[in-house]
């Protein structure tokens, strides 16, 4: 384990901002999904996916950073052991909803031989947008790095309510180490797909960069 620790550090945001709320839509359970400040992130710092909590969408600014890790490389390896994604699955949208914001869900594309940890949501109908993608990891599966995870039971969140035309949901990764992130699927059913962790604890806030 402290060999598999010591190809990353990890911190947490000191700075998370708004990504999307489900205010409006009639959904039986609200839905609110934050993420760090891309302009706050310290240089050669990535993140692993964004954070989903229940609760109105009025982003309020105590709330807790620690819930987004930043990583970042502390060995220079060849391949590296982060890359962007090359493209996204769109998996869900809110079209038809009347919710106060328009939101969609994404499913990052790795490059081969890479893993996405966590699924993104975004405010809009377009695809992450290039300045997000720089700032996002997908982590080399070779070394041995990945630890088997869990969806957390029930979903997170499911659009059941809300008239949207499609079904989506939102279900939380578990598992013994950094977790907190989140899957999104097409349907109430659980996702039949394999999710991970990273191993480690947190070293400081960013701003201790």
């Amino acid at each position: 384990m402290s060999a598999k620790r010591e190809m990353f550090q990890v911190i947490t945001a000191t700075k998370i901002v708004h990504v999307y709320g489900d205010d409006g839509t009639g959904a039986n359970r609200d839905l609110t999904v934050v993420q760090a400040d891309l302009a706050s992130i310290p240089d050669g710092y990535y993140m692993i996916g964004q954070a989903a909590m229940p609760g109105k969408t009025s982003y309020r600014p105590g709330a807790p950073p620690s819930c987004i890790f930043l990583i970042k490389p502390a060995q220079e390896l060849d391949p590296p052991l982060v890359k962007p994604p090359v493209d996204y699955e769109p998996i869900w949208n809110d079209h038809g909803s009347g919710g106060r914001e328009d939101g969609s869900f994404w499913r990052a594309i790795p490059p081969q031989n890479y893993v996405a940890l966590g699924d993104i949501v975004v405010n809009g109908y377009d695809k992450p947008s290039p300045a997000f993608t720089r700032k996002y990891a997908c982590i080399r599966e070779d070394l041995g790095l990945l630890l088997p995870a869990v969806l957390g039971e029930p979903s997170l969140w499911d659009d059941r309510g809300s008239g949207a035309r499609r079904d989506g949901s939102l279900w939380e990764v578990k598992g013994d180490g950094l977790a907190g992130f989140f899957k999104v699927w097409s349907s109430y059913d659980k996702p039949g797909i394999r999710v991970y962790v990273l191993p480690g604890s947190v070293n400081a806030s960013a701003s201790g960069k």
